[in-house]
């Protein structure tokens, strides 16, 4: 029934996707393990619209932030009674105008694999490809980064994470590429 449907509407692959989400039965919110031990993890979404210092890494700020929206999209139909998500929703919502644009708008579209160019601070601009992996088992994203080897691309996160490996002290001696 949902294939004649999206056949009928003309749905591309990613929206037949969200319509079978639709149709499924549905699934309430679970308790988070970081919400029993106490501990709240930072939500990129939330720093993506309301961090001036993380929508600065985007050269392409509003393409992450489509794709980004789309992805809570896919969230909300596939977890119908979450309040977690229903609370970041809505602090987006009121805290940033262009947040409340695109989630009016509800895109749907698959989002597994985008080239970023990020600013970064350290070691200036970076491409890297962004693969996104969804874990089966626990209906979270992990979004993966890479650079292509023996790039300078490559080279700039291997120096990122020699700063992390002495501890995060952040003291790099190299200056923006």
């Amino acid at each position: 029934m949902l294939d004649a449907l999206a056949g009928a509407l003309r749905l591309d692959e990613a929206e037949r996707e969200h319509l079978r989400v639709l149709g499924a039965p549905r699934r309430g919110g679970r308790a988070r393990v970081r919400a029993r031990l106490g501990r709240v993890r930072p939500n990129l979404v939330r720093m993506l619209f309301l961090d001036p210092h993380h929508r600065a890494l985007y050269c392409d700020w509003d393409g992450k932030a489509q794709v980004a929206v789309a992805a809570l999209q896919r969230a909300a139909a596939r977890r119908v009674v979450d309040v977690e998500l229903d609370r970041l929703v809505g602090e987006l919502v009121v805290a940033s105008p262009e947040f409340a644009r695109m989630w009016a708008r509800r895109p749907v579209r698959s989002c597994s694999h985008h080239v970023r160019e990020l600013d970064h601070p350290v070691v200036g601009r970076v491409r890297l490809v962004n693969e996104t992996v969804v874990l089966p088992d626990d209906d979270q994203w992990m979004g993966l980064f890479h650079a292509a080897p023996g790039s300078a691309d490559a080279d700039a996160l291997a120096s990122l994470a020699q700063g992390v490996g002495r501890g995060g002290t952040g003291r790099w001696t190299s200056s923006r590429r």
